[in-house]
């Protein structure tokens, strides 16, 4: 009885193997592993040789379907490229690592064994129905059907013996190195869902506060975020979630650094600087009053819209920036181009300060999603303006209702006062 309890119990195992709950995995946005097609290639053109620099090699690195980046319009980044081969294997002819080609022949491998097994039974039936009752025909014919069926039996086995031991084994799933995009670790309440509730948990200065009831986000209530003041969920996902909100019109919450570290400031642009990797940069990475806001002009002409600009340190070489402009500048800058349709869009310049160099070079930054994207210097800027793509411009109906939250990565600034090489910039042109 025993042994049968035992032999049932073996062959459930296999048939139905344990089922392991994942946990809940972040959603791209908040995964350091995924990343934008076109980040991907920014970041990929940091490390990249000259040589092997070109829209090919960049687009290489960049896979999309990967778990957790299997989200439309996601992926993973590579710091290195795909091996590309000439001829197609099993349809395929591009590989992430040498075990995913191990694993492509082997598959493919085992349908071409199904195959000549295939082909020998066959043959093996015709030479036993032609054999005319022969017992040394029928024997051997017998006996390639026979063989033909074991080494098909035991190549399949192996497979599944394989994979019900480990699926690794089969699978070949070496470790990948894949490169990490910068995350950012402030979460502001105005980026959440309508109708999330939240609990305050810190004051403006970051002091614990006694857990009241919950508040429903929706923007009847949004006073009861103000700026500073620090969240979670009513359900707790472990995260922190700042209050944004500003009781002046025309005011934006941004991070000073000080106490209370987050505060109101008149402002149209604001967001953050950091540095993820090695440039020609110096902290701070611009100074105050150095940064503008234009309206760029379909014929390619720029007006400066900017009421005043102002930039905070931080800790951690980053640093925070805000730029107000008002209606009536917009209004004007409008009336200039001639209507809305001759708006192209606005972007932000920075006077950048160079370690090495005691004059600051000028960029200008458009917006990609929630990321500061690096548009050029000023003289790059002003010959092609009218070739780069309309969507790394803020549009009109953004700046107007005010309150654009950007990010901006120094290392994805390049310094190009030495060489003049704008490569770089081959992917933001039409």
């Amino acid at each position: 009885m025993s042994r049968k309890l035992l032999l049932l119990s073996l062959l459930l195992l296999v048939l139905f193997p344990p089922v392991v709950f994942a946990e809940e995995e972040a959603q791209p946005e908040e995964n350091p592993l995924c990343w934008r097609e076109e980040d991907c290639q920014q970041a990929r053109r940091q490390f990249l040789s000259e040589e092997a620099a070109d829209q090919r090699e960049q687009n290489n690195g960049w896979i999309r379907g990967e778990k957790p980046c299997d989200s439309a319009g996601w992926g993973k980044c590579l710091p290195a490229g795909v091996a590309e081969t000439q001829i197609a294997f099993g349809g395929q002819r591009r590989f992430l690592h040498v075990g995913q080609f191990i694993q492509i022949i082997y598959n493919y491998a085992l349908r071409v064994v199904a195959i000549v097994a295939v082909v020998v039974i066959v043959v093996a039936g015709i030479q036993w129905t032609t054999s005319g009752g022969s017992s040394e025909v029928i024997g051997a014919a017998k006996k390639r059907i026979g063989g033909a069926l074991m080494g098909l039996f035991l190549a399949y086995m192996s497979y599944s013996i394989l994979y019900t031991i480990n699926p690794s084994l089969v699978n070949l799933r070496l470790p990948q190195v894949w490169l990490l995009r910068q995350v950012s670790l402030i979460r502001f309440v105005s980026e959440l869902p309508d109708d999330v509730r939240l609990v305050q948990v810190a004051d403006v200065n970051g002091r614990p506060v006694q857990r009241a009831a919950p508040v429903v986000k929706n923007p009847a209530n949004m006073g009861n975020f103000l700026c500073g003041k620090q969240f979670e969920k009513e359900q707790s996902d472990n995260k922190i979630y700042l209050g944004d909100y500003c009781e002046q019109a025309g005011n934006v919450c941004v991070q000073q650094g000080n106490n209370p570290p987050f505060v109101c400031v008149e402002g149209t642009v604001y967001g953050e600087i950091a540095n993820s990797g090695n440039n020609n940069w110096a902290f701070p990475w611009t100074d105050e009053g150095e940064q503008e806001l234009w309206a760029v002009c379909r014929n390619g002409s720029t007006i400066d819209v900017s009421k005043e600009s102002r930039t905070f340190n931080m800790s951690g070489n980053k640093q925070s920036f805000v730029i107000s402009s008002d209606a009536g500048a917009i209004t004007r800058a409008v009336r200039d181009c001639g209507d809305d349709d001759q708006i192209k869009g606005f972007v932000i310049m920075f006077e950048m300060d160079e370690s090495d160099d005691p004059t600051d070079e000028e960029h200008i930054i458009g917006l990609d999603g929630e990321n500061g994207v690096d548009l050029g210097d000023e003289e790059f800027f002003e010959r092609n303006v009218a070739r780069i793509r309309d969507g790394f411009f803020i549009p009109l109906d953004r700046i107007r209702s005010g309150k654009i939250n950007m990010k901006i990565d120094a290392v994805r600034v390049y310094d190009i006062d030495k060489d003049r090489d704008y490569s770089n910039y081959n992917n933001i042109l039409q």
